[in-house]
C-alpha cells in the first residue's frame, strides 16, 4: 500500500474510532420539549400536601417525589395542554415553591477532539506481545490487567498517578465503597466483576432491566477505577444510555449513593444549562441540595469537568452552567497531557479542584499519548483499537471522564488507609485536604484555573496521611 493510501485509511479509521470511542450525546444538546417538570420545595415537610394536592387536581398525572431534599416532580409525556396544566398547579402550591422548572437532560462528555482536525497520521509506539495477538485470533483472550507491562506505555497514567505503582500493597483492609453514577457497567468483564456490588444497584431508565453497559463509558471509568483502588466495592446506578437521561435521575443517584452507604461518588456525566433563569435556578437548586446531602451523609462527590474547552468562568456571564462539575460542594476535575500540559479539550475555570491524566493526541497526534482502560467485553472494539491490536474487552481513549475516577479512586484508597490504621472514618474535608497535600503543582501558583490544587498523585497524598 502506498504512502498516500495509507494516510487515507489511517486517518478515515482515526476519525470512525472518534465517533465510537466516546459514544453519546454532545454536553448541549438537550431535548427542548422536556417531559419532567420539577418543583423545589421551601420545606420538606410540605412534600405529602404538596403531592395530596397535584393528585386531586391531576389524578391521571405520574408524579415522583425525592423526599430527602423536598424535590416533586410531574410527567408530562405527550400532554397537549401541559402549559396549562403547569399553570394551573403553581397556583395552587405556588406558597411552599422554593424553585420550580423544566430539568435539562444530562449526557455524556462531548468527544474530545474533532475529527476533522486530524490530518496526520496517529504515530503509536506501542507493541503489543505477538503471544498474545495470535491467542486473540483464536478467540483465546487472556485478560491483563491495565497496569500490566503489557499495556505498556498506554497505562503511562496510572505509572504517572502512583509514582510507578508504589500503591499496589495499600487498601488490604477495610473496604471503601465508590458509587459509579453512569451509563452502567459491564458486570461480566473479568477485570471488573470481583470489585461490584449490585446489592443497591438501579437502573433509573428502566427500572425492570439490570446496570449492563450499553455505552461502554461506565466500563471505562470503572476499568480505572477498580485498577487504582482494587479492593473498593463498586456500585453502579444507571442513569444514562446512548440516548441521553433526564437530569433528575442524577439527583436521585446521589440521593440513594449517599443514602447507600457509598464514602465516594463518581459523576463522569454533567449538563450545560443555557435556558431561562428559572430553569438555571432549579438544576443548580437541586444539585446543590444533592450534593449537600451527600456531604452530610458522609459521602464525598467527584465530578469531570467536561470536555469542550470552555472556561467555565465565561459561562456564567451569557447564564450558563456546567453541572455537576463546578458546583460548589464537590471535586471537580480537569484533564492533564503526558507532558503535563492541559488536555485541549478539557474545560477549565476557577471551579477546578485537581487535574488527572485524561489523554490527548499530543503535538505530534501520538496514540502512546492517549490511554487504555476497560471496555465491554459483549461489544466490538472500536476501529482503532482493532488498528493497534487491542483485545476485545478494551479500548483506547482519552477525556475528563477518565481524569475524574483517578481523584475519586485516590480518595477511596485515603479512606480505606485511614480507617485500616486508626478504626474510625474520615471527615470528607479532610479527604480533599490530603488529596490536595500530595498533588504536584503544574504551575507556580498555588491553585490555578487550569489544574486547580495540581495533578493527583495518590502516592504522595497516602505518604502525607500516614504522617
Amino acid at each position: 500500500m502506498n504512502l498516500k493510501k495509507q494516510n487515507l485509511l489511517i486517518t478515515v479509521l482515526f476519525a470512525a474510532f472518534l465517533c465510537l470511542c466516546v459514544p453519546g450525546i454532545a454536553f448541549g444538546e438537550t431535548d427542548e420539549n422536556h417531559d419532567t417538570y420539577t418543583f423545589i420545595l421551601k420545606n420538606n415537610n410540605q412534600l405529602n400536601n404538596v403531592v395530596r394536592t397535584i393528585n386531586n387536581l391531576y389524578p391521571e398525572l405520574q408524579v415522583e417525589t425525592i423526599s430527602e431534599v423536598g424535590i416533586v416532580s410531574i410527567q408530562l409525556d405527550n400532554e397537549e395542554d401541559r402549559d396549562q396544566i403547569i399553570l394551573t398547579i403553581s397556583n395552587k402550591i405556588r406558597n411552599s415553591v422554593d424553585e420550580m422548572g423544566e430539568m435539562p437532560e444530562a449526557a455524556l462528555p462531548a468527544e474530545p477532539i474533532d475529527p476533522i482536525s486530524i490530518d496526520a497520521i496517529p504515530n503509536s509506539s506501542i507493541n503489543l506481545e505477538p503471544s498474545n495477538k495470535s491467542a486473540i485470533q483464536k478467540n483465546e483472550i487472556q485478560f491483563h490487567e491495565l497496569d500490566s507491562s503489557y499495556f505498556s506505555p498506554l497505562n503511562w497514567y496510572l505509572e504517572d498517578v502512583t509514582n510507578h505503582f508504589q500503591t499496589k500493597d495499600i487498601q488490604k483492609g477495610d473496604k471503601s465503597r465508590i458509587a459509579l453514577i453512569d451509563s452502567g457497567i459491564d458486570v461480566h468483564h473479568p477485570l471488573l466483576s470481583h470489585n461490584i456490588d449490585l446489592k443497591n444497584a438501579k437502573n433509573y431508565i428502566d427500572v425492570e432491566k439490570g446496570v449492563q453497559d450499553d455505552s461502554g463509558h461506565g466500563t471505562q471509568v470503572a476499568g480505572i477505577l477498580t485498577t487504582l483502588a482494587p479492593e473498593s466495592l463498586i456500585t453502579p446506578y444507571k442513569v444514562i444510555d446512548e440516548t441521553g437521561g433526564d437530569s433528575i435521575w442524577v439527583i436521585q443517584a446521589i440521593i440513594d449513593a449517599a443514602k447507600d452507604g457509598n464514602d465516594v461518588i463518581n459523576l463522569s456525566i454533567g449538563t450545560y444549562l443555557s435556558k431561562s433563569v428559572d430553569e438555571e435556578k432549579v438544576l443548580v437548586k437541586a444539585y446543590d441540595r444533592a450534593i449537600k446531602y451527600a456531604k452530610k451523609e458522609g459521602a464525598l462527590v467527584v465530578a469531570s469537568a467536561g470536555n469542550s474547552s470552555l472556561n467555565l468562568d465565561d459561562l456564567k456571564d451569557s447564564r450558563e452552567f456546567h453541572l455537576p462539575g463546578g458546583s460548589q460542594h464537590v471535586i471537580t476535575v480537569s484533564s492533564n497531557t503526558k507532558q503535563n500540559t492541559l488536555a485541549t479539550y478539557s474545560n477549565f475555570g476557577k471551579q477546578i479542584d485537581f487535574s488527572a491524566p485524561g489523554g490527548d493526541l499530543g503535538p505530534n497526534f501520538d496514540l502512546a499519548d492517549m490511554i487504555i482502560t476497560t471496555y465491554p467485553i459483549n461489544q466490538p472494539n472500536t476501529m482503532l483499537d482493532q488498528m493497534i491490536g487491542l483485545p476485545q474487552g478494551y479500548t483506547l481513549s482519552m477525556g475528563t471522564s477518565l481524569a475524574t475516577p483517578q481523584v475519586s479512586a485516590g480518595a477511596s484508597l485515603i479512606i480505606s488507609e485511614y480507617r485500616t490504621r486508626y478504626r474510625k472514618d474520615l471527615n470528607m474535608n479532610k479527604v480533599k485536604k490530603y488529596l490536595k497535600d500530595g498533588s504536584t503543582p503544574l504551575t507556580n501558583k498555588k491553585k490555578d484555573i487550569y489544574f486547580g490544587h495540581g495533578k493527583i498523585n495518590i502516592y504522595q497524598s497516602l505518604q502525607k496521611m500516614k504522617k
